[in-house]
């Protein structure tokens, strides 16, 4: 019976379709899940065409993740070019930076640095948030305009209790480099309301890579979050919640480092569910996001002379407050669901720097320097989005959304030759839409879906040469695949093809529109092919190509396959993963995006790396792994190029990734 619940619960994790229906066993299946913790590899296989979930809580390998970023890792085609110990930027599919929606509580959150230090992912903990949905290329219009590439959505679910209730689950982790990582999160409330607080903290001294060579790559960080929830109804809910977050890191990309990272968040939720038969849900979200942001070259770091023997000093002070409100019904009329809404989005940017100083008070008096406001942008957007149940077996689902975006901005603000009268004011159109038609067949779902969005020029591409020129871009991608699960398997498939109209190319530090053409696929494998044994395999392509210079498309990960092999019984676990990693020689040096650009050819690697587990008790499990066990000096193909920084060696080309570390977890649950 014990092999049994176990094989349904390993099961249900990753197939829930299937573990849904088996009713006759569903008390004792859920009761083994609580009490197992999984080490994550590979994000699960969803039953829902072009989305993917994760689960916040559990560990992953490599490292348990620092920020979100090292987080999305976790989902096939998607890698993460390094900088450092953090502000990594996510790239699915080849495409990143505004083009990949990063949503923290469905709110839009953006840093503030002009040079991408500060990616959305990096102010997010992931262990805060208790998912992440995952949303492949066009595939909704629910979550603002421009998700080209697709929408992360880091999510905290509703609280709703029937009665008084106390839970806590924390985890605590050490690892190589003095990593230290730790976690607390704890709900008080009853049937009338909640009181929810976390808080996280981490840091890590400097790594080394496979050579022994140290990267600098030094971080500390903590958030922490509070919500307050009324629920007067089973029906209604009334939300309040605050995030902050402060933290310093070391960035072995650039000549300077970001010595503060501050980020302060307020927002409500208003929610009533069940208010007629076909009115289901009305809800209203309002968010205020402020990031202040601080880069110094001589903080963390020795200042070296320059050419002329003098030390020279620069502090650069960007800050930005963006703020969103959304306001969306669902519908529930016969054979349809439907959700109707309309969102608001503003952002307003400024700076203040020093510029190079011979003297280091002079940088240090940035404080008293005013800020300069360089650009405000507004977006406003409606969408309706319809699920068709066309029978038992057949679903259709169609979207379409249209965006009015207001931008002011000053082309000059950063090239040190800016007047007032370089003030631009442009407005872009924009609108998505798009339909995929899903059928099932037994054991099979059968998807193929079409997708169209538009985005406006982000702040970062109008802030370079030539940005007060450049186009909107458009995406038109076509989507299909299938999904297969039944028993001990689940396999899933997605291929897809885009074509780009006046994609924004950064070339040499200039923006301009070029028309570009994506393929590529993903696909997933997950068996249970013997007692307490499963194995999990991902293999991902993107084939990018520059139509308008007739080259390959710039910043395009190469071919990547992913394998773990698990033991497992209700007390221990054991694992082996081992990632490979094509040679990429499609490369486009010079271009790239907002975040980085290609410096050359690629070189293949693999890594080996392992993991184990004891649950000590139902309340505890100690989690341990050696990530990268054979050492293996190597880099990734989109990471960012290394920054000659004294006294580090540097390989004067990519920075290199971490070379063997070994942690040890310890999850707690009450």
């Amino acid at each position: 019976m014990k092999q049994k619940a176990l094989f349904l619960a390993v099961l249900g994790i990753l197939m829930p379709e299937i573990y849904a229906q088996d009713a006759n066993n569903a008390e004792a299946t859920e009761e083994t899940i609580a009490a197992l913790d999984d080490i994550q590899v590979i994000a699960k296989i969803s039953n829902q065409p072009n989305a993917q979930t994760i689960n916040t809580k559990e560990a992953i390998q490599p490292m348990p993740a620092q920020d979100g970023a090292e987080l999305l890792k976790l989902i096939p085609n998607l890698s993460v070019a390094r900088k450092g110990g953090g502000g990594g930027e996510p790239v699915f599919r080849g495409l990143g930076g505004s083009r990949l929606k990063i949503l923290s509580n469905d709110a839009t959150i953006l840093g503030g640095c002009g040079g991408r230090m500060d990616p959305p992912t990096a102010y997010i903990y992931p262990e805060s948030y208790d998912e992440v949905i995952f949303i492949k290329g066009p595939q909704s219009v629910q979550y603002g305009p421009g998700n080209i590439a697709g929408v992360a959505r880091f999510v905290r679910n509703d609280i709703k209790l029937d009665e008084f209730t106390t839970k806590f689950s924390g985890s605590v982790m050490g690892g190589s480099y003095d990593r230290l990582e730790s976690y607390a999160d704890a709900i008080i409330g009853n049937q009338w309301g909640y009181i929810h607080a976390n808080g996280t903290y981490n840091k890590s001294n400097d790594y080394k890579d496979g050579a022994g060579d140290k990267v600098h790559s030094e971080y500390k960080r903590s958030s922490q979050t509070l919500e307050l929830g009324l629920t007067p109804t089973k029906d209604t809910l009334i939300e309040l919640g605050y995030d902050r977050s402060r933290g310093h890191t070391f960035y072995a990309d650039r000549m300077m480092d970001g010595t503060k990272f501050d980020r302060d968040s307020w927002r409500l939720k208003v929610k009533q569910e069940n208010i007629t038969e076909w009115l289901t849900k009305l809800q209203f979200e309002y968010s205020h996001n402020k990031i202040d942001h601080v880069m110094d070259n001589y903080t963390y770091r020795t200042v070296m002379p320059n050419k002329m023997g003098k030390k020279m000093y620069a502090v650069s002070n960007p800050a930005r407050v963006t703020q969103s409100a959304k306001l969306f019904a669902e519908l529930s009329l016969g054979d349809t669901e439907t959700v109707l809404g309309m969102d608001w989005f503003a952002d307003r940017h400024k700076l203040r720097m020093t510029g190079m100083q011979p003297n280091i008070e002079d940088a240090k008096n940035y404080t008293n320097m005013p800020y300069h406001m360089n650009q405000k942008f507004k977006n406003i957007g409606v969408f309706a989005e319809t699920t068709w149940y066309m029978n038992d077996d057949q679903k259709l689902v169609v979207g379409y959304r249209h965006d009015r975006s207001d931008a002011k901005y000053n082309p000059n603000q950063f090239k040190g030759k800016s007047i007032a009268s370089d003030t631009l004011s442009k407005r872009y159109n924009l609108d998505s839409a798009f339909i995929r038609y899903e059928h099932t067949v037994n054991d099979w779902l059968f998807h193929v879906g079409y997708g169209m969005a538009q985005r406006a020029p982000d702040f970062w591409e109008r802030s370079k040469d030539n940005g007060e020129n450049v186009s909107k871009e458009t995406n038109h991608e076509i989507d299909f695949g299938f999904l297969f699960n039944r028993d001990n398997l689940a396999v899933s498939t997605t291929f897809f093809a885009s074509q780009m109209k006046d994609y924004i190319l950064i070339d040499q530090g200039k923006s301009r529109n070029i028309d570009a053409d994506r393929y590529g696929a993903e696909a997933q494998i997950q068996w249970n092919f013997a007692q307490n044994w499963n194995l999990s395999s991902s293999l991902a392509y993107t084939y990018g190509k520059n139509k308008t210079d007739r080259r390959p498309l710039a910043q395009i990960a190469p071919l990547e396959w992913n394998t773990s092999l698990n033991w497992s019984n209700e007390e221990f676990s054991a694992g082996a993963v081992w990632r490979v990693v094509n040679s990429q020689h499609r490369y486009a040096e010079g271009q790239g995006n907002i975040f980085g650009a290609d410096s050359g050819p690629g070189a293949g690697f693999g890594i080996l790396s392992l993991n184990a587990s004891w649950k000590i008790k139902n309340e505890f499990t100690l989690l341990a792994g050696v990530d990268n066990v054979f050492d293996k000096n190597y880099s990734e193909f989109i990471s960012r190029s290394a920054y000659d920084i004294y006294p580090y060696e540097t390989s004067k080309f990519r920075v290199n990734e971490p070379g063997r570390r070994m942690w040890l977890r310890l999850n707690v649950n009450f």
